[in-house]
């Protein structure tokens, strides 16, 4: 993370998971989740998880796996 911070993490890795678990991705799930006025539990639905990953994720307590990662870019621009 130290590293990403110094050098593009583009450069650093050219697997799109992993660039997306470097970014900010708990702000970019609440951000997508607020602008299409959803609950917690209407994201989840739509994201085919847990209320509480969701939520998880959002605080940025649970780092988001590949198989939810491929959910998740089916409908959030990652």
């Amino acid at each position: 993370m130290k590293l990403t911070k110094m050098i593009d993490k583009n450069y650093l890795c050219d697997d799109q998971y992993l660039q997306f678990i470097l970014s900010d991705y708990p702000s970019t799930i609440k951000q997508w989740r607020e602008n299409h006025h959803l609950s917690l539990r209407q994201a989840a639905k739509i994201l085919s998880v847990s209320s509480s990953a969701v939520n998880s994720w959002e605080k940025g307590i649970y780092t988001i796996d590949r198989k939810s990662y491929e959910k998740i870019k089916k409908h959030i621009e990652v």
